[in-house]
């Protein structure tokens, strides 16, 4: 993934000021994101299911881009969290909710649960990257 700045100049870049809407195909093969443009009209960008994944995981690192440079009100709150089993027993499942309803799921080895453990009990800023 490169810098948009220096997009590909056989892509059309559509300049967006607000999300719209958003849906989920009847059949679950995709989304469709409803976006208002900077010139008043409307568009709508399609992506099939297995792309919603990679895109929001995009659309995660550049808020915490845009957090690191400074605009701190697009941050939100933890309204609650949710742990729970899977099938897998050494594996969790984090559930963040925020004060607007969002909810954003990750599984957990036991190992990285510990870290974030550590690191709160510690009052350590940061806890140490897991890898495996």
């Amino acid at each position: 993934m490169g810098d948009p700045t220096q997009a590909d100049a056989r892509r059309d870049i559509v300049a967006a000021e607000a999300l719209l809407d958003w849906s989920v195909d009847r059949d679950g093969r995709g989304v469709t994101l409803g976006l208002l443009t900077e010139a008043g009209g409307e568009v709508a960008l399609s992506l099939p299911a297995q792309s919603v994944p990679q895109a929001t995981m995009a659309l995660l690192a550049l808020l915490t881009e845009l957090h690191r440079r400074g605009a701190s009100d697009i941050m939100h709150p933890v309204a609650g969290w949710r742990l729970e089993g899977v099938q897998a027993p050494d594996h969790r499942l984090l559930t963040l909710t925020t004060t607007e309803g969002f909810r954003l799921t990750f599984l957990l080895l036991h190992d990285e649960l510990d870290a974030i453990a550590l690191a709160s009990a510690s009052a350590v800023p940061t806890a140490p990257e897991v890898t495996h």
